[in-house]
């Protein structure tokens, strides 16, 4: 209809029209354009919001599972810090026995660092990580991923300087049953004076302790980067951070720690 009305006004040299015309044409693509432009950005905004609640949900549920596990690992700590004691002063006693079983038999076995970051792993691999408006949150983000991977490579290490270790404790002891549930007990043999003279199998036990307090400090410093994540994408959210799960455990508190800093 506007070509036509274009063409005539030319074949009658009608200069005015064919102007008007051309006017017309391009103010409604002009005008198509922005409305596509202001409807490409109502969905980006859109598919940021529900990117932003996805990563709100991982990063919060990265904090529950770490502090759900850490429970089992600080368990597992504080035995094995008994075991250590007792053989070291030569002298187990009686209310520390189970403790001590349970520490011979945990001796080594670890909850790794994790999260849960699938979020994070769509955003980069499909492009989307653009779609976050604050940069600064979405460098965070893209810093935060960098630092875990270093924490995890250094955890791995520890873990495998375990896995040479844990043969050595456990061919002097007897599992004979052991559970790795919450108020379990486990039920081991041992022959405590044989294992308080070997002065090769406490230094392997020092090692495992340090080994696993490493995996824990880390697995801490990691957790609490995503926490501070969590708590500045809960600002930009406008969720109420009261009550959410935290990073509570203060690693310098440690027995063996406050024992090595009085040394």
């Amino acid at each position: 209809m506007i070509l036509r009305k274009l063409a005539e006004a030319i074949r009658r040299q009608d200069w005015f029209m064919v102007v008007l015309e051309i006017l017309i044409v391009v103010i409604g693509i002009f005008i198509g354009l922005q409305v596509d432009d202001w409807s490409q950005h109502r969905k980006d905004l859109n598919l940021e919001r529900e990117y932003l609640e996805r990563l709100f949900s991982d990063l919060n549920g990265s904090i529950e599972d770490f502090v759900f596990y850490s429970r089992w690992d600080l368990r597992r700590l504080e035995r094995q810090y008994v075991v250590l004691q007792s053989l070291r002063s030569g002298v187990l006693r009686e209310e520390d026995r189970a403790k001590f079983a349970d520490g011979l038999a945990m001796a080594g076995i670890h909850n790794p660092p994790r999260r849960r970051w699938g979020t994070v792993e769509e955003l980069i691999s499909t492009g989307n990580i653009s779609l976050i408006s604050d940069v600064e949150f979405r460098t965070a983000l893209l810093a935060s991923d960098s630092y875990f991977a270093r924490n995890e490579r250094i955890a791995r290490a520890a873990e495998d300087r375990i896995a040479t270790l844990r043969p050595n404790v456990t061919r002097l002891v007897d599992i004979r049953a052991f559970n790795l549930n919450f108020g379990s007990q486990a039920d081991v043999s041992f022959d405590f004076k044989a294992m308080a003279d070997d002065r090769t199998l406490v230094g392997t036990l020092a090692d495992i302790q340090v080994a696993s307090d490493m995996i824990l400090e880390f697995s801490v410093d990691s957790t609490r980067n995503i926490e501070s994540l969590r708590d500045e994408l809960a600002d930009i959210l406008g969720v109420d951070s009261e009550g959410l799960p935290r990073v509570d455990i203060d690693v310098d508190a440690f027995p063996w720690k406050l024992e090595d800093a009085a040394e």
